[in-house]
């Protein structure tokens, strides 16, 4: 008993009008205040461990902060180990999480499997809404690009290889093309990968049905044309 006084009398100070308790300071200004014995990285002000000695969490002098970490390497203010952050809305609802794995950091909610907020350094790709990201960039669902723009679900693209067979002059012939993922209402465009014959033009292009984009090339010359096969680049705005 009388060592646990003779600690108390030199590492803390009670001040008992206040009711402060100062370690490390004889005038404490909070309800609890602990003053570290210096300003480095090379001591502690406070460090919490389990029964097995393992450093729960720890504040050092420097101001660094170790959360279940027991390593020497403070490169941030906050330091954590282990696999992760959970959020909790209540007690038992758990909001969300932030959590790293081997090649990405992932910003997560549990509403749905796919709400995930993926950044994968290492490939330079960040995903929303989809935990395989496939581009520099890629969003799973509806999306806004620039300044009063409108919500859209997709943008496809689409390279197809067409040999359009001979147009008679001052007559329209309609193609068509598979694109996938194409729904009626969508907005289209198309460029040939050639020079189209004099004469010959396209008089307009849509989604005539699922997965189906309709062209319509029309002849307004006085001779039959003959387009050599070409790709045709479509792009569809859904």
């Amino acid at each position: 008993m009388k060592y646990l006084l003779l600690f108390i009398l030199i590492f803390c100070s009670v001040v008992g009008r206040s009711q402060r308790v100062g370690i490390g300071t004889t005038t404490p200004i909070a309800k609890l205040e602990i003053v570290g014995e210096g300003s480095t990285s090379l001591t502690n002000t406070l460090v919490l461990k389990n029964s097995s000695n393992d450093t729960m969490m720890r504040f050092r002098n420097d101001g660094k902060i170790g959360i279940g970490y027991n390593g020497s390497s403070f490169g941030r203010t906050i330091n954590i180990g282990g696999n992760g952050v959970n959020f909790y809305r209540t007690d038992e609802n758990l909001g969300g999480a932030i959590f790293p794995t081997d090649t990405s950091l992932v910003i997560w909610s549990n509403v749905g499997d796919e709400n995930h907020i993926i950044i994968q350094p290492q490939w330079g790709k960040v995903g929303i809404g989809t935990s395989r990201p496939q581009a520099k960039f890629d969003v799973n669902g509806t999306f806004v690009l620039g300044d009063s723009g409108t919500v859209l679900d997709r943008i496809i693209k689409v390279t197809v290889l067409k040999n359009l067979p001979t147009i008679l002059p001052n007559q329209p012939v309609i193609q068509t093309f598979v694109v996938t993922g194409a729904v009626v209402g969508s907005s289209v465009y198309i460029s040939p990968d050639l020079a189209l014959p004099d004469g010959l033009i396209i008089a307009y292009t849509r989604v005539s049905a699922s997965n189906t984009v309709e062209v319509k090339f029309s002849n307004i010359n006085t001779v039959n044309i003959n387009p050599a096969s070409m790709n045709f680049h479509i792009t569809v705005v859904n």
